[in-house]
């Protein structure tokens, strides 16, 4: 018994010491998400690539690029134009990993504006479709020919 326990073991580190050891998949893409690093391209860009960085996940959030966000009312504008929008949190680095030929994620994130709540309460309650349609159809406009890969609502 004691040189079958002997045997199996050494033929155990003998498959452990022949493992190859795992390795990256063709085509595998290294992602970086990091919702508040995007401010400064110049500064963050030289930082992913020297990570290998060949993808961006980005949050964008309704409520940060929506005109009036903290209005009652809903604003006296086209919402399918980006046109009516604040990109500049989102643009500078959506814009390079454009230029770049990184594939980027965009999920279409709440909260929402108050004005695209039903009663307007807060930025939460009860997000109207057809105002978030208009706010993802201006997006995919601004942003589409640069983007890979859509999501709605993270969480």
């Amino acid at each position: 018994m004691r040189r079958l326990i002997m045997t199996l073991s050494l033929l155990c580190l003998a498959v452990g010491v022949m493992a190859s050891p795992a390795g990256a998949r063709p085509g595998q893409q290294v992602m970086f998400e990091a919702p508040n690093a995007f401010q400064d391209p110049a500064t963050v860009v030289p930082k992913l690539e020297s990570l290998g960085v060949t993808a961006l996940r980005v949050n964008l959030r309704w409520n940060d690029v929506a005109p009036d966000n903290n209005s009652r009312d809903r604003p006296n504008v086209d919402l399918k134009d980006p046109a009516s929008y604040n990109w500049s949190r989102y643009a500078p680095i959506l814009d390079v990993a454009k230029e770049k030929g990184w594939k980027v994620l965009i999920a279409l994130a709440g909260s929402a504006p108050r004005w695209g709540t039903e009663g307007a309460r807060d930025h939460i309650t009860r997000p109207r479709a057809s105002d978030y349609q208009q706010f993802a159809e201006a997006t995919a406009k601004r942003f589409g020919s640069g983007v890979a890969y859509w999501s709605i609502w993270n969480e």
